[in-house]
């Protein structure tokens, strides 16, 4: 089952969904954007990757009305937390501890949401 935590469409709502996911962890690799549907999503867990195997705990964080993507990853480490999640313009940015921005730029208005995954 999913329930939604959090629904950001303005940059105040913002700060539920980093609330919600703030130094939680993903794999790039993970990462995914459709251009079609215009939706970009990211599982993210509690723990770094090597104790990742044992918890069920898991949320998704999905971003509506992205037209591009460009990650920038000065890291090259495959594994991040989520540190920050900003809106300047029509480009959303997500940043890590580590080395890492994904901007999405977005087509449309802001909506960010938050899911938990079981």
């Amino acid at each position: 089952m999913t329930s939604e935590l959090a629904h950001a469409r303005t940059n105040e709502g913002l700060r539920d969904v980093v609330d919600q996911l703030h130094d939680w962890w993903f794999d790039l690799d993970d990462f995914h954007w459709d251009a079609g549907s215009q939706q970009a999503w990211l599982m993210l867990y509690p723990t770094a990757p090597a104790v990742r195997a044992k918890l069920a705990s898991r949320r998704r964080l999905l971003i509506r009305n992205v037209s591009a993507v460009v990650i920038d990853d000065e890291a090259r480490i495959g594994h991040y937390d989520l540190n920050t999640l900003t809106s300047r313009g029509d480009t959303l940015v997500l940043e890590s501890g580590f080395p890492l921005r994904v901007s999405c730029q977005l087509t449309g208005p802001l909506d960010v949401l938050v899911f938990e995954e079981d």
